[in-house]
């Protein structure tokens, strides 16, 4: 039977469940009947049942106040299928007028506001941020209490009592934030109109152009937004087969060099017109794609970074904040630099000291100017001795390592002295008045995938926190190659370049550097580089090392060397 068929035979099932009484009302159920019709050619139909479903998803997450249960809300493929099935109806086989790719578009932003409620102008920023904080600890709570369950020996009432006492808590902030703004809860959970197209056309700075993306299921979407219009491509690949090819991609670039034919093929070739056209380049990834180097993609056979600026944003939202413009000066003015934190051994196992680290520290302290004595290492790198500080910097720098949390994302968490920890649930509600965070430990940004394929992470909380532009890793960085990028990237900062293009700049140098250049370069900030090579936040049993098996010596064009550092917006 044919896809066709297939349609068909659902489409007849349909109609007999509808004359046996049942209405197929709750909002998954409609996402199906929206899916037989537009299988079988009838879009308006698809679309109006489609939108009948959102509108009953949105009713229901807005009677969830606290933001990590919405989060968990929308955390599951459906959601996304819903926007990207109305999407879907825009897109004709038979050509797409103008304002059929706006309307696309503009579906795909909609999913992207789901999580991202208004804030809480109304109420004193202190109890905002107990708030805030008290609900991100009661979702690392909750779901570390789930991963414990399904161990039959573990004991879960130590987790309870403490769920308990966490969901008093927020009970009482929740009364009190009534108190000083009547219903304030209730409103922002309403979602924020998406971006308009025309809008961020019309904002968008000469020579820019945003590529977008959303995949979910078998379908990959994709829009290429410039001053002149929109372009969406839709191409159909087996769900599975494109994880596995980012997947596969994402360890290659991690271990040293991964050709991206296929993905380049996939994600840039359809543009590869504009993008010839155009030399900054804005990403606003969405499920697997998360994990997608873009800029190390190829365009005409070379890395795309080396003929364009590429940056990353979370929605377009984020460019008609800025009045279309990406790349605003990063202030230095009050800098706050961490690096290397003696944390414990017996805490943290299987982490190790990070020698560069500290290299990397007293470089970019040299660059911005901050004595000695300021910049938070060894013992100093404590949680007391950062958090008090974090919202008063205007620029961030932790060279650490970093873990993420599979089961509970708001317990991921920066690495810092002793036991200590800067993590989600700790940064989530602080407001800063940071311009730039700079997070070089191990995959800083790419945070958690979660099933309705958005992320949660330490960029997310940073960005939502009030940080403008984030510098994170999307594997783990080399401990004596991180601070050789990150001189390179404060320089350029140094002279007056936007984040965005010191860091093109700094990946571009390092493309060009040979393995003795790049210990070379090493030495020459005040590192060992005859040392141990080693990743930040990695760690190999001395079983497994084969030390007849010395590998060649990889140079900066290496993915794995030059490549791991993105700017999120």
């Amino acid at each position: 039977m044919d896809e066709g068929q297939d349609y068909e035979s659902a489409a007849r099932t349909l109609d007999r469940l509808e004359s046996s009484g049942d209405t197929m009302s709750a909002w998954r159920d409609r996402l199906q009947v929206a899916q037989v019709w537009l299988g079988r050619g009838d879009r308006e139909k698809a679309r109006m049942t489609v939108l009948e479903a959102i509108s009953s998803f949105e009713d229901s997450i807005r009677l969830l106040l606290r933001d990590p249960e919405r989060l968990d809300a929308c955390d599951e493929p459906n959601v996304a299928d819903l926007y990207a099935t109305l999407a879907r109806t825009y897109l004709a086989s038979d050509g797409v007028t103008a304002a059929q790719a706006d309307a696309s578009f503009e579906a795909a932003e909609r999913v992207r506001t789901l999580a991202a409620p208004a804030g809480l102008d109304g109420v004193t920023p202190e109890l905002r941020l107990s708030w805030q904080n008290a609900a991100a600890e009661y979702s690392a709570v909750a779901n570390r209490l789930l991963s414990e369950l399904t161990r039959a020996a573990a004991d879960a009432d130590p987790g309870f009592s403490a769920l308990d006492r966490l969901d008093g808590r927020l009970a009482e902030l929740e009364h009190a934030i009534d108190t000083q703004d009547r219903g304030v809860l209730l409103r922002r959970t309403t979602p924020a109109p998406p971006a308009r197209a025309a809008d961020l056309r019309r904002h968008l700075a000469d020579g820019t152009v945003l590529l977008e993306y959303l995949a979910v299921g078998d379908d990959v979407l994709a829009w290429a937004v410039s001053r002149d219009g929109i372009r969406p491509v839709h191409r159909t690949v087996p769900g599975r087969e494109l994880t596995a090819m980012v997947r596969a991609h994402h360890a290659g670039c991690a271990a040293g060099a991964a050709p991206a034919t296929r993905l380049s093929a996939l994600l840039i070739d359809p543009f590869a017109d504009l993008l010839r056209a155009n030399g900054r380049v804005v990403v606003v990834p969405f499920g697997p794609l998360n994990l997608v180097p873009f800029h190390a993609l190829r365009l005409d056979g070379a890395p795309l970074a080396l003929t364009h600026v590429v940056s990353y944003a979370s929605r377009a939202a984020s460019l008609l904040e800025r009045d279309g413009q990406p790349d605003p000066a990063a202030p230095a003015a009050r800098p706050l630099v961490v690096g290397d934190p003696a944390f414990d051994p017996a805490a943290r196992p299987g982490l190790r000291r990070l020698p560069g680290a500290r290299v990397e520290a007293g470089a970019v302290a040299a660059a911005l100017g901050v004595p000695a004595g300021d910049v938070l290492v060894d013992e100093a790198a404590t949680e007391a001795a950062v958090a008090p500080r974090l919202e008063r910097c205007d620029l961030l720098h932790v060279s650490s390592h970093g873990h993420l949390d599979e089961l509970s994302p708001f317990a991921s968490a920066l690495v810092l002295a002793g036991s200590d920890e800067l993590s989600v649930a700790d940064i989530t509600g602080l407001r800063f008045g940071t311009g730039l965070a700079v997070l070089t430990g191990c995959d800083t940004g790419r945070g958690n995938a979660t099933l309705g394929g958005d992320v949660v992470g330490l960029t997310r909380a940073l960005l939502r926190g009030g940080v403008d532009r984030a510098v994170v890793s999307l594997w783990p960085v080399d401990d004596a190659v991180a601070p050789v990028v990150m001189s390179r990237f404060y320089a350029g900062l140094g002279d007056g370049l936007a984040p965005a293009y010191a860091l093109t700049a700094a990946q571009r140098a390092v493309y060009a550097m040979s393995a003795a250049d790049l210990d070379a370069a090493y030495g020459a900030l005040g590192g060992e580089p005859a040392g141990e090579r080693r990743r930040r936040g990695l760690d190999l049993d001395p079983e497994l090392r084969d030390d007849e098996d010395v590998p060649e010596a990889l140079g900066g064009d290496a993915e794995r060397y030059w490549a791991p550092f993105i700017v999120v917006d």
